[in-house]
């Protein structure tokens, strides 16, 4: 066991350090694209970061390796379009409990996983 974990270290240093250099965003971590569908979104927030949080019922898998499963966080902040676009569709969601598709790639520093799309259904 101490072998492997002599070996998987310099590996994941390696990671956190190239990381960047890879094209992935500085502060998230690298965790596989992850699509699933959610009976509805079941709370909204605006952080004090600027950035939008969702929740789902029974809060979100842990199958994209993210630490914190309860909220996923937009991959920009609330001023950009796309992430507005989010909120609306969130809120629908919400307020209708229609189900939605939840897109992620990553998870941020604080371990929740990065939203890169969302899509409503009936």
């Amino acid at each position: 066991m101490r072998t492997l974990l002599r070996t998987l270290r310099p590996m994941s240093l390696a990671l956190v350090f190239l990381g960047p250099a890879l094209g992935w965003p500085a502060g998230e971590a690298a965790a596989v694209d992850f699509n699933r569908t959610y009976q509805y979104v079941s709370k909204v927030n605006v952080g004090e970061d600027g950035y939008l949080y969702i929740n789902v019922l029974g809060n979100f898998s842990t199958s994209h390796g993210c630490s914190k499963p309860y909220y996923v966080r937009s991959k920009e902040l609330l001023s950009d379009e796309s992430t507005k676009a989010y909120l609306q569709m969130a809120m629908a969601s919400f307020l209708s409990q229609a189900s939605v598709n939840v897109w992620t790639s990553g998870c941020t520093a604080y371990g929740y996983p990065v939203l890169i799309q969302l899509q409503l259904q009936q």
